[in-house]
């Protein structure tokens, strides 16, 4: 499986999920399938890392197309609730590529995980769009990238402790109560491992700009069609 085509599965699951989210929020069945999105973007983001000849140009470019996003990332989301105060899950992915940057700058243990641990911080701080989770998958995915395993098992422990603990803790105090179905359900997120571990280390149809595009672009389509 080429790099493209994984990028086809995340862009489409990203999609699915969000017709979804602005569309048909009662079918869960939407949510479910998107689950695959995120994980697959974040290994892609460090994809690119181990692949580009600028990291530099690679953040400044992720980072001009998260302002970009952001204006139709919020009138999209303010659709559907106006208290919406979130940012989008480009700044995550920015803030994970900028933590590798700086680990690639030093092997001191307490300076790598102070940097892990900042870039963490600043995603709980500013709400980005699945916050301290996509920034520890994208350095994970990095910084394990030609170890599958560890790379599976610490995605794994990551997802279980922030979605499925939670989850339990929350029914041994009260069984009965209602749990949000798209936490319940994240762990699924995991599948996309499955594709990550068929890639074939090649290329494919080189995308250019259009994946960056494709972002806001179809954030502002879905913010149209709520307005009709």
């Amino acid at each position: 499986m080429t790099a493209f085509q994984l990028k086809l599965i995340a862009l489409i699951t990203m999609v699915i999920d969000h017709v979804g989210v602005f569309f048909f929020p009662q079918i869960l069945l939407f949510r479910i399938i998107g689950r695959l999105a995120m994980p697959l973007f974040a290994w892609l983001i460090a994809n690119g890392a181990h692949h580009t000849k600028d990291i530099y140009s690679y953040m400044r470019r992720l980072l001009v197309f998260a302002v970009i996003s952001e204006v139709p990332f919020v009138l999209a989301n303010r659709q559907r609730d106006p208290a919406f105060d979130t940012i989008n899950i480009l700044f995550s992915f920015t803030l994970g590529l900028g933590a590798i940057m700086l680990l690639n700058k030093t092997r001191h243990t307490f300076m790598r995980l102070a940097i892990i641990l900042a870039s963490v911080a600043a995603a709980y701080m500013l709400k980005t769009d699945y916050g301290p989770t996509a920034v520890l998958m994208v350095v994970i995915s990095y910084v394990y990238y030609k170890d599958l395993p560890k790379m599976i098992m610490l995605h794994t422990l990551l997802i279980v402790s922030v979605y499925t603990l939670p989850i339990l803790i929350q029914l041994s105090g009260n069984p009965h109560q209602a749990v949000d179905g798209v936490r319940l359900f994240q762990p699924l997120c995991l599948l996309s491992l499955l594709a990550i571990a068929f890639y074939n280390k090649k290329e494919g149809i080189k995308t250019g700009y259009y994946l960056y595009f494709f972002y806001p672009l179809h954030l502002l389509i879905i913010y149209l069609l709520k307005l009709l």
